[in-house]
């Protein structure tokens, strides 16, 4: 089972679950959900910021890449 796990998951996520193996109160799994999310939120807009630096983009020009995307998805 163990080598089914981790080919599955990455060592981030094993990580996660060998801390939270134990059963945990419905508020501390919202509590650590809340975390993980600002967590990931930060590091999306962390790389947002650089990919809009690096490529030099405008508001301008993202939101002219925004209105092309919900154009073709209708």
């Amino acid at each position: 089972m163990q080598t089914i796990v981790n080919q599955n998951l990455n060592n981030a996520q094993l990580e996660i679950l060998k801390m939270f193996s134990k059963p945990m109160p419905k508020t501390e799994l919202i509590e650590l959900k809340k975390t993980l999310v600002n967590f990931l939120t930060k590091r999306i807009d962390s790389e947002v910021d650089d990919i809009v630096q690096n490529k030099k983009l405008t508001s301008a020009k993202l939101e002219i890449v925004l209105n092309s995307h919900i154009k073709r998805s209708k």
